[in-house]
């Protein structure tokens, strides 16, 4: 609860609501977070620039925190940005470990230094200042060898032989060099990584058809063993990777292996004009939006081909939200809770959010997840 001009309101959002104030919900938490008082942060009173809080680090008081960045050789909003997250003074200033409050101290050659960066600062490196401290998080380098002042002797790499499609190679690398999947190495090495195997991994057989499609597929009344023999047969005018997709959304396999996923298959009408098919609804009327995206809007049932096509503005009112209670009070669905609310933030991520189980005021943001 907050009082503000003798009046006690319930929190920000209860005082912007009722005050009718623009500044947005997310912007004053952010402020009060960062010390702003009630009044500044919702803009009710100036900022006031010019006062000044002294802060107190390690023994030693500095008359702001810009004052004490300054002297630190640190960027004062950085600093800010940190005590508003709850470091302490001595964590923001990099005077001590974020993690355990104790003094970061570093010995490098023997000599003490109070933290990674004095150290940084002094020794010169010819190395970043993150790839410092990277090396040191690993726990597998020596301060003097993340600095670059001892020599680091690295494990060769064995090279192990891969067996692709019947064939054994001496290495991956060679592998790619021989078969030219046109697939990236790195992408090659990430998929066997990930459990992908040999074949998988170089394109030579489809993941997806080993997980979802492992009986084959029947198109047409025609039976095929796999995904990928009805493709080399029926050589359809679509990308392989798009019918794995389509038949993964529950596609009939019919649809699947159509240009535009069965769409183009049937006449229609768009307005009082009757067309053949698809293709030349869409080569006659030319709208501005992908073909694709017309007709994944007309697959979605959600849409009239006028709306699909764009020659009349979607009825938005047709498309029924559940009613959502967000802070104690009842919206009839998410895009009205979203527009009277003004996040930041996009309303597909509300929606997402509420789809993997965030509460209502945690999605809109006026809750910590």
């Amino acid at each position: 609860m907050i009082t503000l001009n003798g009046k006690i309101y319930d929190g920000l959002l209860d005082a912007i609501r009722q005050l009718n104030l623009e500044v947005n919900y997310s912007t004053a938490k952010a402020r009060v977070k960062r010390g702003w008082s009630p009044e500044e942060a919702l803009g009710l009173t100036p900022r006031s620039l010019g006062q000044r809080t002294p802060v107190t680090v390690s023994g030693t008081e500095y008359p702001s925190v810009a004052e004490a960045s300054r002297q630190l050789n640190l960027d004062p909003r950085i600093v800010r940005n940190r005590l508003g997250r709850k470091w302490s003074p001595e964590e923001a200033l990099e005077l001590g470990d974020r993690h355990s409050g104790k003094q970061a101290t570093i010995t490098v050659s023997g000599k003490v230094y109070r933290s990674i960066r004095a150290a940084y600062k002094v020794i010169k490196p010819e190395v970043s200042l993150s790839t410092v401290v990277a090396r040191l998080a690993t726990g597998e380098w020596t301060a003097s060898q993340a600095f670059g002042l001892e020599y680091r002797a690295t494990h060769s790499k064995t090279t192990r032989s891969i067996e692709v499609a019947g064939t054994t190679y001496s290495s991956i690398k060679k592998a790619h060099d021989t078969l030219e999947s046109g697939i990236p190495l790195a992408t090659v090495r990430n998929r066997l990584r990930s459990g992908w195997t040999p074949d998988e991994a170089f394109g030579l057989s489809s993941k997806e058809d080993k997980r979802s499609h492992g009986d084959g597929v029947t198109v047409s009344g025609v039976h095929y063993p796999s995904v990928d023999a009805a493709f080399l047969a029926l050589k359809p005018p679509v990308a392989r990777i798009t019918i794995y997709k389509r038949l993964n959304r529950g596609m009939a396999p019919e649809l699947a292996f159509t240009k535009h996923g069965g769409v183009e298959e049937s006449e229609f009408y768009v307005g009082k004009r009757r067309y053949p098919s698809f293709e030349a609804a869409y080569e006659d009327l030319s709208p501005s939006v992908l073909r694709g995206t017309v007709a994944e809007r007309l697959r979605s049932g959600d849409w009239t081909p006028e709306e699909a096509f764009e020659i009349v503005p979607r009825v938005k009112s047709r498309q029924v939200g559940k009613s959502i209670t967000v802070a104690g009070v009842e919206y009839a669905n998410a895009q009205e809770a979203y527009e009277s609310i003004g996040c930041d933030f996009h309303i597909t991520t509300v929606r997402y959010r509420l789809r993997h189980g965030w509460t209502p005021e945690q999605a809109f943001g006026l809750e910590p997840r």
